[in-house]
Order: C-alpha cells, then sequence, then structure tokens
C-alpha cells in the first residue's frame, strides 16, 4: 500500500469549523480511505493542510491523488460539527521579512496592514480638507476682504452660494501641497486671533495692524514675523486677500521682521554622505542574504544621491530607460527617468513638464542599478517604461508581506536610511537624513573645483527667467561626462571627498535645508499658539466621535491618537503612551492632524 500525500489550499474563507466538516468527511464518510496523518500551516494569510493518506481496504490501492478524489463523495445536507481541540497555531511570517537583518523592522517601522494602507490613502484626503476648512474659515471673518469671495458669491447676500465659495478655495489651490496650504493658514489664523480679541476687524489687511501686531504680539519665534508675510503674500496671490495700504512693501514692517530673523539659530544642513556610506548601501543592493525591502530601499537612497534628487522628487518619477551599451564598460551607461511637479520646476507650465533626471551607472563601488531594477522586477514595482500614475518609488511595506500602494514618508525614511547605515562612522554633529542624498554629488563637484554652471544644472537648478530648455537632455550631456570623471576619480583613489577642506571653496549648492515636502518657514513653530488660534477662528472640525473617548496628542508631532483602555498606557494604534504624548484633560475642537491607525477618517 502506497501513502499519499494531498495538499489542500483551503483559502481565508475556511474557518474552524468548515475545516472541521472536510475532516469529518475524510474521517467518517467513506471507509475506503483512512487518514494517516495531518500537517498544517499558514503562509500568505492562506491555510495550507497536507493530509498523508492511505486506503483502508486491501482492494482499495491507489498511486495518485486522481484515483483518491473520486472517492471522497460530495457533502448531503448539513454536516455534524466537529469538536476541534485548542492547540496552539503556527504564527506566520512572512518569509520576506527577516527580524534579523530587516532594518526597515530595526528601525521601530511598522508594516502596514491591508486597513493601514486603505486608512493612509483617506488620510491624505482629509489632510486637504482640514486645509481648505482652514482657508475657509479665514474667508468668512470678512468675505468682502477676499476677491475669491466676491467672485462666488456674486451681488447676492451670502445666504449662501455655500458650495461655490468651497469649489472656488479648493480650485484656487489647485495643485499646491496640502502641507503648503496648512503651513501658510497657521500664522494668519494667529494675526486673526490677536485683532479678533481685542475686537478690531483684521481684513482687509492694513500695514499698520501688521507693524501694531509684530510690536504688541507677545513672544514669536525668530523666523514668525517672516512667516506672516509670506503667509499674507501667499493669500494675496492665491486667494486674492485684500490690502489698503501694501505691508509687503513698507520700510518699518520689512526692517522689524528682519530684526526679529536676525535672531535665528544657525541653519542645520544635512551633511553629504561618506565615501564609505554610498559604498555599504551599494553592497547592500548586492547582497543576497539581505531582505528584499532593505535591497530596494538602499538603491532609492543611491538613485537619489546619484540622480541629486530631493526625497519628495525621487517619490514622483515617471519613467525609467536603463541605457547600457555594454554590460561589461558600466560606466559609458545610464539610467535614464523623467519626474514630474518636482520642488525644481517652478510656475504651472513648468510643472506640466517632465523632468529629464539622468544616473550614471558608474559607481563608487559596485554597479548596482540593473540589480536594483530586477529586485523591484521581482518584487512588483515599477522597474522599466512608464510609472503608474499616483505609485511611489518607494512605498510603505506591507505587513503580510510586500509593498502597499502608500509612498513612504521622509520622517519614516530617514529612521530607515540612519539604520541601513548604523555601521558607518557619523561625520559631526549632525546625522545623515535623506538631504544627505541630493546634497552628496554636488558637495564631491564644489570640493573637485567643478564649475558653477554644470554644478547648476547637476542641482536641477536655473537662474529666474532661464528657459526650461536647460533641463533638456542634450543640455545636461556634458555636466554628466563631468560627473562620471568624479566618480571615477574617487572610485580609482584620485580623489578623496572625505578629506579635509583646506584649500576648497565652498558652494551654496554643497548643502540645502532638510525639507523635502511641502513648503515651511518657522525655524520653531509655537504650536500651541497656532492650536489656540485654529480652535478659536475656525472652530469645531470633527469627523465623529463618542464623548466619552480619551485622546492624546504627540508632543513633536502634534498628532491626535485615540486611548485604547481605561488605564491610558496603551493607544489604539498599538503604541505605547510614553512620555512623548500628553493626555488630552477634553476633546480637542479641531480634530487634526489625526493617526490614521487610530482613525478612520
Amino acid at each position: 500500500m502506497q501513502a499519499v500525500a494531498l495538499r489542500c489550499d483551503l483559502g481565508t474563507f475556511w474557518t474552524q469549523p468548515r475545516v472541521a466538516q472536510l475532516l469529518w468527511h475524510f474521517l467518517h464518510v467513506t471507509d475506503r480511505v483512512r487518514v494517516q496523518s495531518i500537517t498544517w500551516w499558514i503562509h500568505a494569510d492562506i491555510r495550507w493542510f497536507i493530509f498523508e493518506l492511505q486506503p483502508a481496504l486491501p482492494d482499495s490501492d491507489f498511486s495518485s491523488e486522481e484515483e483518491l478524489l473520486p472517492l471522497l463523495p460530495a457533502p448531503v445536507g448539513p454536516l455534524p460539527p466537529l469538536p476541534v481541540p485548542d492547540e496552539p497555531r503556527p504564527q506566520s511570517t512572512p518569509p520576506e521579512i527577516d527580524y534579523g537583518v530587516n532594518a526597515y523592522l530595526a528601525a521601530g517601522l511598522k508594516p502596514l496592514t491591508a486597513r493601514d494602507e486603505t486608512l493612509k490613502l483617506q488620510a491624505i484626503t482629509y489632510e486637504r480638507k482640514c486645509a481648505l476648512k482652514k482657508w475657509l474659515s479665514l474667508i468668512s471673518v470678512n468675505f468682502q476682504a477676499w476677491e475669491i469671495a466676491r467672485r462666488a458669491l456674486g451681488p447676492f447676500e451670502p445666504s449662501f452660494a455655500c458650495k461655490g465659495l468651497v469649489d472656488s478655495v479648493r480650485d484656487a489651490a489647485g495643485v499646491k501641497a496640502s502641507s503648503t496650504l496648512h503651513n501658510r493658514a497657521g500664522p494668519l489664523l494667529r494675526y486673526v486671533k490677536f485683532w479678533k480679541g481685542r475686537g478690531h476687524k483684521c481684513f482687509p489687511v492694513s500695514e499698520g495692524q501688521v507693524y501694531s501686531f509684530f510690536k504688541d504680539g507677545g513672544d514669536m519665534a525668530p523666523t514668525f514675523p517672516r512667516s506672516l508675510m509670506i503667509s499674507i503674500s501667499f493669500a494675496v496671490h492665491v486667494f486674492g486677500l485684500v490690502w489698503t495700504d501694501d505691508p509687503l512693501r513698507s520700510g518699518r514692517v520689512k526692517g522689524l521682521v528682519a530684526s526679529h530673523y536676525a535672531t535665528k539659530r544657525e541653519e542645520v544642513r544635512r551633511p553629504a554622505f561618506t565615501v564609505e556610506q554610498i559604498k555599504l548601501l551599494e553592497r547592500i543592493v548586492m547582497d543576497n542574504g539581505r531582505s528584499s525591502y532593505d535591497r530596494v530601499a538602499a538603491g532609492f537612497f543611491l538613485l537619489l544621491a546619484y540622480g541629486r534628487l530631493r526625497f519628495s522628487d525621487g517619490q514622483r518619477i515617471t519613467s525609467f530607460l536603463l541605457d547600457q551599451p555594454d554590460p561589461n564598460k558600466p560606466e559609458l551607461g545610464y539610467l535614464e527617468c523623467t519626474a514630474k511637479r518636482t520642488k525644481s520646476q517652478v510656475g504651472m507650465i513648468k510643472k506640466a513638464k517632465v523632468l529629464p533626471v539622468v544616473i550614471p551607472l558608474a559607481a563608487v563601488g559596485l554597479c548596482w542599478i540593473p540589480t536594483w531594477l530586477v529586485l523591484r522586477m521581482k518584487a512588483g514595482l515599477c522597474y522599466g517604461g512608464s510609472v503608474p500614475e499616483n505609485e511611489p518609488i518607494l512605498p510603505a511595506v506591507a505587513a503580510g508581506g510586500g509593498w502597499t500602494r502608500v509612498p513612504l514618508d521622509v520622517s519614516a525614511a530617514s529612521d530607515w536610511l540612519r539604520q541601513l547605515l548604523r555601521h558607518t562612522a557619523q561625520v559631526g554633529p549632525i546625522k545623515v537624513g535623506t538631504h544627505s542624498a541630493k546634497a552628496t554629488m554636488l558637495s564631491w563637484a564644489a570640493k573637485v573645483g567643478m564649475d558653477d554652471g554644470p554644478r547648476r544644472l547637476l542641482g536641477f537648478h536655473v537662474k529666474t527667467g532661464d528657459s526650461l530648455i536647460v533641463y533638456s537632455r542634450d543640455a545636461m550631456s556634458h555636466p554628466m561626462r563631468l560627473l562620471v570623471r568624479l566618480i571615477l576619480d574617487v572610485k580609482n583613489g584620485k580623489f578623496d571627498p572625505d578629506l579635509t577642506r583646506s584649500g576648497a571653496l565652498a558652494s551654496e549648492l554643497a548643502g540645502e535645508s532638510e525639507s523635502s515636502e511641502g513648503s515651511t518657514d518657522e525655524e520653531c513653530k509655537q504650536v500651541s499658539e497656532e492650536e489656540r488660534a485654529v480652535e478659536e477662528v475656525v472652530g469645531e472640525w470633527d469627523p465623529g466621535h463618542g464623548p466619552d473617548e480619551h485622546f492624546a496628542r504627540h508632543l513633536v508631532s502634534r498628532c491626535i491618537h485615540k486611548v485604547r483602555d481605561e488605564a491610558g498606557s496603551q493607544l489604539v494604534c498599538g503604541r505605547t503612551i510614553s512620555t512623548r504624548f500628553e493626555v488630552l484633560n477634553k476633546k480637542p475642537a479641531f480634530m487634526h492632524p489625526l493617526c490614521s491607525g487610530c482613525f478612520s477618517v
């Protein structure tokens, strides 16, 4: 007699009672088959069973599954339940997520479940609604002081073409980042709160009121007056805010703003990668012993470094084309990409065009780009041709294995990057971040003495008024040849960018500010003041929660979480309430920003 292994993919819809019914068939319905042993496990949310079967009668020998399956009769009528012992089940760990070597998990980042992914995508829409709500509240302070309201409401009393005003504000915001809308609204909300508390109207904006606010507005961050002036300019140009006399050109206002700004702390710039760090990232991409997640992420950070890209610009790449004429000479090839709506492209017409991004295959260590593209193909990520719209180049990791459609945010990417580079020496007191990638090649070019013109083109910086033609592929040919020569000099030891800078002339392009998402201007936002201004001016904004629920706010990100238990030790999203959280005595009036793991918005 011969035993045959029968593997059944029962799927996620097979609950424990239904599995018990299936086993009852094998054990009780037929007397020609006997179950010798059952082995089962869970992988990728699918329950797999292997039944070791052998014939119960001498004349019922079989040698294949095809001969065995007809012996199993179809169920007739309801099947009796069969008690199943409550045994510990093996925990499923996706084979790709190796908790020992995966830097994503070691950095404390949480893979997203399918529910988390949906909530993250919904949170993007909620973020936009909150931003528009703030601007609608500012406009409602005095409709006649805003050109957009006068056009939307027309000559009629505001009783009320409300939908027309909402649509007008949404259309005026256009493609501006939601974070930019929030940052521009914050200083104006504090300005409105100040004059509302004194019983005065503040719109239309007058030079005298702006000057008095700066003189009597109390404790302000050094950069706040400048932020308010930028917000006023933004409101004028985007939503048509009216002023009675031009505060933006007032000598005393500009002088006061400059005096405040002069006291700000020294600008912090992320250091460029060292040669050792670049080589380590290249080795990670080529290391078959590392998880595919770390290898894909390391390749993305190298893409930013060799492509001189900001993190947000790298996420907006729209196509890949590998141009490698001779595989034996990688320094002759390039990875040609296009990016859309990057931060370097200022203006409506430029943002509608694609920005050519050329990455040399030449590397200071290993030629990593072809391997990285193969890894992306195996992972189901875009690797060649056009990239589907709204698909991020580096998405968040999924809890069950694989990748989500949610773009990885810049703070999580920085944590992941630092975990990948944790064994390398840190240069200076400032940690590396995602913007270190953009600064690297530009810093090396400045140290080697490359001319300003090629460096400007390599960094996608053009002078005001220059045509977009400078971004063309032909215009990049000479700078790219210089960059390849620089990379090969570093590889061959002819030039070491990590040596001291004695005699080197620093360049403005060598380092830049860390910001890579949206636009913010304040050095240290006075969040408590701004939150009080939002609650007073904007009012309540709540997706709907019960009165008995308790909330906590993160002291740094200001994100609102929901408390899980009465003891107040756990949050609904799974985080532990630590000293970084403030348990709120009452529910905030303006529920923003919200944790996507605690709320379904």
